[in-house]
């Protein structure tokens, strides 16, 4: 990810590069204090992986300090789950701790994490994808080895998509639930070395801005924890010279993305080096121009898209009644274009209604929706209130 002479660029260079706030941190401050009672995950059930070490051991323990109620430690060390435990415990003594020694990359393994956690705790309330894997060797595509390079597609893609399903089937469709996703800001760009890492966690980034399309109530976080040395790190001694990111940096920022006021980053990318009170000023600027999302740059198409469904509407007619087409012109559209207005919505057509065979009051009408740009249809069906229209 990095040259052989990225130690004559500055150790703040990364920080620099991708910065997005005005104000952006290397250590732990005030707004992402875990111990802070706005922070608070007081009765929640968390699930971490990788919770043995680095990273995902000190956002375990930033859990603890945010008062949740139980926690389940979750990798493939069971001794270094029990080092974790005795720490968590430390810092909070009331906290129920369950340790799973766990391979996120066997489907076998994940669903006893998933029939464990059901049985002892019953539904999770968080997950945090900690487990991450960067063993591709420095070596341009055609010079690596298979076997090696594919590695990290196991635990950074098919891990967090194993976690992300068994704590999908365990939350279902109908109840508020976060994930975290520890990712890279390498996932933002490639080089002719190394490339297994940063494809693999590109993907893991798609995966979590998927996932609260198809679940409204599931906010997925995906965000860079910042450079901090690890073991993962000192294996990779090219990047040291920038890792001057605390581990507490990571852990107070994925309690932070746990908590109600960051739930407008779902499916977005976030750099734990990013002021979250910045963010927060910028919520609306960040919604209603879709940011922080991968995109493809360019013009492509056309700003008119159809909507994926079609819009009934009760009309109280009597039997025979012709269907009065001035009543959903003058009545229901102005309902919608007022809900969807602030999402992009410039206009509309009708292109076909009829009534419904056997129904003597309800009559089908196909819409086709103008809006500014087609992601806008997308923004507004994910947002509050959509399913009534």
């Amino acid at each position: 990810m990095t040259s052989a002479s990225s130690h004559l660029l500055p150790a703040d260079y990364f920080v620099t590069t991708h910065q997005f706030t005005k104000t952006v941190h290397r250590d732990q401050y005030p707004s992402i204090d875990p111990a802070s009672p706005k922070l608070s995950q007081k009765g929640k059930t968390v699930i971490v992986t990788g919770a043995s070490q680095g990273i995902g051991k000190a956002i375990a323990i930033a859990f603890a300090k945010a008062d949740a109620a139980r926690i389940v430690l979750a990798s493939r060390s069971s001794q270094k789950l029990e080092a974790t435990k005795r720490e968590l415990l430390k810092v909070n003594p009331k906290v129920d701790v369950l340790v799973l020694p766990t391979d996120t990359t066997s489907e076998e393994s994940v669903n006893h994490l998933e029939e464990t956690v059901k049985s002892s705790f019953g539904i999770p309330d968080v997950l945090v994808n900690g487990a991450g894997l960067w063993s591709g060797a420095a070596t341009i595509i055609g010079e690596s080895e298979p076997k090696e390079w594919w590695a990290d597609f196991e635990v950074n893609v098919k891990g967090s998509y194993l976690m992300s399903r068994a704590f999908l089937r365990l939350v279902g469709s109908e109840r508020e639930a976060t994930i975290v996703n520890v990712n890279t800001w390498g996932m933002l760009t490639t080089g002719p070395v190394g490339t297994s890492y940063p494809i693999s966690k590109l993907a893991m980034g798609r995966l979590s801005e998927a996932i609260p399309s198809a679940y409204s109530k599931v906010s997925s976080m995906n965000y860079h924890p910042g450079m901090i040395v690890t073991d993962m790190a000192e294996s990779h001694p090219e990047v040291l010279h920038f890792c001057g990111d605390t581990v507490e940096l990571a852990a107070g920022t994925a309690v932070y993305l746990a908590s109600p006021q960051a739930q407008f980053l779902s499916g977005r990318y976030m750099s734990a080096n990013w002021d979250v009170d910045d963010l927060e000023a910028r919520k609306t600027e960040i919604i209603e121009g879709d940011l922080l999302k991968m995109d493809l740059k360019g013009e492509f198409g056309s700003a008119t898209a159809a909507t994926p469904f079609s819009t009934t509407v009760l009309y109280p007619a009597k039997e025979g009644a012709k269907f009065d087409m001035d009543y959903l012109i003058s009545t229901h559209m102005p309902l919608a274009m007022t809900h969807w207005a602030q999402y992009g919505l410039k206009g509309y057509e009708v292109t076909q209604y009829a009534p419904i065979p056997g129904q003597k009051l309800l009559y089908s009408a196909q819409l086709i929706m103008k809006w500014d740009r087609f992601e806008s249809v997308g923004i507004a069906m994910q947002a509050p209130g959509a399913k009534i229209m």
